[in-house]
């Protein structure tokens, strides 16, 4: 069988690409299938440019691909999923959650693992609510802050009866990264019961 990755460049993880191949290939040989396939991979760049994921999905398929696997969003298998469909390949989408899909359904020959973002969030916001815990910041990157924890968390905090006191969104760039201000507000937010 031939898999094929697709494999994002990103400026925040540089080693991104990498580690995705030596997951992989770690993955097969722990269930005892190392060597039993052929692997090829292609960049994609930031995965921001459908037409270039088209293409190099295209050239995988022309080139004997039985299994495409990437680091894209619904949108980007969705609009790349005609290829897939009209060649009876399968795509499998390594999608961090984050995504809303502008489909409804599902897509035929696509597979996508996603969601854990959304469900871990969910799932410790409720298990700190169980303990507890009713008054809770808010914090994260700048990069993750456009994405879906920051929607399912206030909706899992509310949900069960607690309250976001505090959010709090850390800057892009490493130099100028900075967890002082939560710092202090935890500090002062101890002595009124925060």
């Amino acid at each position: 069988m031939k898999i094929a990755l697709l494999l994002p460049r990103s400026v925040i993880y540089p080693s991104m690409s990498f580690d995705m191949m030596d997951g992989f290939k770690q993955a097969l040989k722990n269930i005892g299938l190392e060597g039993h396939h052929e692997i090829v991979s292609a960049g994609i760049g930031v995965a921001a440019k459908h037409e270039e994921i088209y293409e190099r999905c295209e050239q995988f398929l022309l080139e004997g691909a039985d299994i495409i696997i990437g680091y894209i969003n619904p949108i980007s298998a969705e609009f790349i999923h005609s290829l897939f469909e009209s060649s009876g390949k399968t795509l499998i989408v390594l999608d961090s959650g984050y995504h809303f899909p502008n489909f409804q359904g599902r897509l035929s020959n696509a597979y996508f693992i996603s969601l854990q973002g959304g469900l871990c969030t969910r799932v410790i916001t409720h298990k700190a609510i169980e303990e507890g815990h009713k008054n809770f910041a808010f914090t994260c990157s700048f990069y993750d802050a456009g994405y879906r924890p920051s929607y399912i968390y206030p909706a899992a905090v509310e949900e069960k009866g607690g309250a976001i006191g505090f959010n709090h969104v850390t800057s892009l760039r490493r130099e100028d990264f900075t967890l002082a201000h939560l710092q202090n507000i935890l500090n002062s937010k101890k002595k009124l019961q925060f």
